[in-house]
């Protein structure tokens, strides 16, 4: 490994380590073991959570990459992020780039940022059990977001020049979902928001696949409805879009 690294073996469990401050020299902390902490940053670092490996912290923030050639956070097949906090947001910018190929839970919001990346292939959860609570998965500020798994929260917001790009089976099931300001998804793969679909302020949405609500507003936006896609909903309110509607799809 050409960075500085540790390793947490399996069976291991470490609650000192309090964040990953590379300052001039990457920092790479593997976890096989499992990380149990109540605050947690990386600055110029990376944290990669192996097969059984587990870190549970309340939030957790990235900030400042010094390489590029390496994700700010990694969980491989296996790993497991516990984010526990009810009332702290998770936050990923700067830039970096994160890879889930394992299980990320979240209590509250989970938001990408400021010309981020996040690549999902394994399942992501945002739940709560307070009523009033509403976990989000915000992608924002001309970042992207990549998903080849599942991702399950209570709402998705795409905003700010962002890109969502959803693959053939891959599956985002909220409760809410929301797009705006010059983003554009493309839905390859099944979209499920179980009571309200609302898109604005010339968005993009191209769907190839499967989208399902109960109440879909749709304005302001160029929605492309490509061959063999479906768009379910009980109730429309369309105002001021592009429609594009090719061969074999229905809404």
């Amino acid at each position: 490994n050409k960075y500085k690294a540790y390793y947490l073996p399996s069976g291991v469990t470490n609650t000192k380590i309090t964040g990953l401050n590379g300052y001039n020299n990457h920092l790479i902390l593997y976890v096989a073991g499992t990380l149990k902490i109540s605050n947690f940053s990386i600055y110029r670092g990376s944290i990669f959570i192996l097969d059984g490996g587990v870190v549970e912290v309340p939030n957790l923030s990235t900030s400042s990459p010094l390489v590029t050639d390496v994700p700010a956070i990694y969980v491989a097949p296996g790993g497991t992020l516990k984010l526990t906090s009810t009332n702290s947001d998770t936050g990923l910018g700067d830039g970096v780039y994160s890879i889930n190929k394992g299980t990320i839970t979240a209590a509250n919001n989970f938001t990408v940022k400021t010309g981020t990346d996040f690549y999902n292939v394994g399942t992501i959860t945002l739940s709560n059990t307070k009523k009033s609570a509403k976990p989000t998965l915000f992608i924002t500020n001309s970042s992207s977001l990549y998903n080849s798994g599942t991702i399950n929260a209570y709402g998705v917001d795409f905003t700010s020049t962002s890109n969502v790009t959803n693959i053939s089976g891959a599956v985002i099931d909220v409760t809410s979902y929301s797009q705006t300001n010059s983003t554009i998804v493309n839905n390859y793969g099944e979209i499920a928001a179980s009571e309200t679909f609302v898109t604005s302020s010339t968005a993009t949405l191209n769907n190839y696949c499967h989208i399902t609500t109960d109440a879909a507003t749709i304005q302001g936006i160029t929605l492309n409805m490509y061959d063999g896609s479906l768009f379910h909903c009980k109730s429309l309110v369309p105002n001021n879009l592009t429609f594009n509607s090719f061969g074999g799809s229905m809404m």
